[in-house]
Formats: structure tokens, C-alpha cells, sequence
């Protein structure tokens, strides 16, 4: 489901994976946008549970971010990330159990005038904080990410 009304907008999405033979997670996501002037606010709820048991906010990701368009393609934005999950089961493998998990970041996208809105070249910094139980997961307390990079849309088929 996806709606907006004047500056706001939200969706919704409910999706089930398969994670193991006939054994399934359920997949909750809401989020939330608001404009006001240069200045984008979104709000994401990611909620994980198993299909037999239906529980908010022990397996979950919230995932806020503002975004300032500064103009001439070029955006500034900070995101602040949590991931929690307290559920004790196996089937979150971009979550780990016992996770406990904040993310800050600040970066910036420039979206050429030549290119037309095709091409996004970006940059930020990320730094985890937290606690991770598990030796497997992808990101640890501690972690820094720096990140530069470009994204293109490439068309096959005109219309």
C-alpha cells in the first residue's frame, strides 16, 4: 500500500520468506516521508517474526534519515539506524541474535544537471555502535564505513 496527502507520504508492505523447508518469517514495513521546503524526514519500521508467533519490536529495524537538497543536484543527509533482535530465533540472517545495534551517518549525492537525473554520485560515513553477540554478523560495534561511488541508470527499451 503506498498514499501521500499534500507534504506526507506512507507505505506499507507485508511480504513471508521461505528460510528453511516449509519453515517461513514474515516481513513488516512501514514507512513515513514528510517535505517541508528543501528539507525531506522519512521514517522506516522494519518488524521481523516468525509465522507462528507474531510479536512486535523483538526482531526490528528503525531506520530515520533527514535529507536537505541544497540544490544544483546536490543533497546532504543524516541517518541514524537501530537494529534490535531479542527473539531468539534463526531465521534473520542480516540481523543476528543478541544484536543491539546504532548507526550514524552523514553523507551527501549529487545528481549531475548534464546527466539528466540518470547519474547519482555519492559519499558518506557510517560508524556502528552497540553491542553484537554473534560472530557472524556483517556489522560490529566499532565498525566505520566510508563509501564513494556512482549509480547510473542504463535503458535497453524506449518506448
Amino acid at each position: 500500500a503506498r498514499g501521500s496527502r499534500d507534504v506526507f507520504g506512507y507505505s506499507a508492505s507485508f511480504n513471508v520468506m521461505e528460510y528453511d523447508d516449509n519453515a517461513f518469517a514474515g516481513h513488516q514495513a512501514l514507512s513515513g516521508w514528510a517535505f517541508m521546503g528543501p528539507v525531506k524526514l522519512e521514517l522506516d519500521l522494519i518488524n521481523r517474526t516468525g509465522m507462528s508467533e507474531f510479536e512486535f519490536f523483538k526482531d526490528y529495524s528503525i531506520i530515520s534519515q533527514v535529507i536537505l537538497d541544497m540544490g544544483y543536484g546536490v543533497k546532504l543527509f543524516g541517518k541514524i539506524t537501530r537494529d534490535k533482535n531479542a527473539s531468539d530465533r534463526s531465521f534473520d540472517y542480516m540481523v543476528f541474535n543478541g544484536a543491539d545495534l546504532t548507526g550514524l551517518t552523514a553523507g551527501l549525492q549529487w545528481y549531475p544537471e548534464s546527466a539528466g537525473g540518470n547519474v547519482r554520485l555519492h559519499a558518506y560515513y557510517s560508524s556502528i555502535l552497540g553491542a553484537q553477540s554473534s560472530l557472524g554478523g556483517v556489522l560490529k560495534p566499532g565498525t566505520s564505513l566510508l563509501n564513494l561511488g556512482a549509480t547510473w541508470n542504463i535503458s535497453f527499451i524506449h518506448r
